[in-house]
């Protein structure tokens, strides 16, 4: 009988494969052009609508990488269902102590 437990982990181990597969293909390209990849600054994140997916146990150079909710890409902070609550955060903690942009953050 096939749970739902059991259909969850088949489809992840469907998703780690191919993504192990090319990270470790850009990690050995980067070796291979004298570019190495910082594991401690590398992370993952897995993008979903679903309330609980993490694809774990992708690796750099046998080094496990982080698993995180939210990234900064470009300035954006994205979090792992892609809503912008924690970019609105961030730019509200950045504007409160600005004088001239106090009145967009509602402390009430």
């Amino acid at each position: 009988m096939v749970t739902a437990s059991t259909a969850n982990t088949a489809m992840l181990k469907l998703l780690t494969d191919p993504l192990q597969e090319a990270t470790t293909y850009a990690a050995d390209w980067s070796s291979d052009n004298q570019m190495l990849l910082n594991t401690t600054k590398s992370s993952t994140v897995t993008f979903t609508l679903k309330k609980s997916t993490s694809v774990e146990g992708i690796t750099i150079y046998d080094q496990p990488l982080m698993e995180c909710s939210t990234m900064k890409l470009l300035g954006v902070t994205l979090d792992q269902h892609m809503r912008f609550s924690a970019h609105i955060d961030t730019i509200i903690e950045q504007c409160r102590p600005m004088p001239t942009l106090s009145f967009l953050v509602n402390d009430s």
